[in-house]
């Protein structure tokens, strides 16, 4: 066994320690290779200087702010007061619409409101009172003069001086005055909630009518215009864009 591995290891060794000289010719073109691509070296002295604080770059001018202006209500487009590139204050009218039902509508509901106020007696702002309207006054006074008539009626029957039917008439006119003096009560707090509604109505109508006019939202130029009189304009329907154009956004990209 010992020598068969002699006669195997001298051959391997041989191989190791022998090469051709085509692959030795190519090592050595390759080292000589690498030493040229090395890069050369320069040395400078570092200096100081001063660099202008200042610097050049290219934008775009924006508007500050920009609206597309909707209609707050629905209507045909009677006037147009503006145009491409005209300035506006914030307020100015910028589309009229047809008001006519609106207005119709405003002035029904104010008289609603106008009436239930009348009903109740009381005035604009003033804290309500049920006991002070005069339906209430007049069931409290006949209550009162019930309830007292009764209270004589009982004492006279006590000590025998009227009937049994007398006592109970006067005791049904009482209860009777009662019934009448809550239901009077009742009756006004429902005629106050009827002002309340009408109210509220008369200021929808009145939102309504104010709706009608299309009003710039600020101070700027017009970019454009979408609407011309004749045409009928949905709520929500972009009528103008308005831009504010003092002061102008420059945008740049650095």
């Amino acid at each position: 066994v010992l020598l068969a591995f002699a006669l195997v290891s001298i051959p391997a060794a041989a191989l190791v320690g022998c090469k051709r000289p085509e692959a030795q010719g190519k090592a050595e073109a390759t080292a000589q290779a690498e030493v040229v691509s090395i890069p050369a070296a320069h040395f400078a002295k570092v200096t100081e200087r001063t660099l202008p604080a200042t610097l050049e770059a290219s934008g775009t001018l924006a508007a500050d702010e920009m609206s597309e202006v909707a209609s707050p209500g629905s209507g045909v487009c009677t006037s147009v007061e503006f145009d491409v590139g005209s300035h506006v204050k914030k307020g100015d009218p910028l589309v009229h619409l047809d008001g006519r039902d609106a207005s119709r509508r405003l002035a029904q509901a104010n008289a609603a409101a106008a009436q239930a106020q009348a009903r109740l007696g009381t005035k604009p702002g003033e804290r309500f009172d049920p006991a002070a309207t005069s339906e209430v006054r007049s069931a409290k006074e006949a209550m009162d003069l019930a309830v007292a008539d009764a209270a004589r009626t009982k004492s006279l029957f006590d000590s025998g001086g009227v009937a049994q039917a007398a006592w109970d008439q006067a005791k049904a006119r009482a209860e009777q005055a009662r019934a009448q003096y809550d239901g009077a009560v009742n009756g006004a707090q429902q005629a106050w909630a009827g002002l309340a509604a009408a109210q509220a109505s008369a200021n929808l109508a009145q939102k309504a009518s104010a709706d009608t006019v299309v009003r710039a939202p600020f101070d700027g130029a017009v970019a454009e215009r979408r609407i011309s009189a004749g045409e009928f304009a949905q709520m929500g329907r972009v009528v103008a864009v308005v831009v504010r154009d003092i002061p102008l956004r420059f945008r740049v990209d650095i």
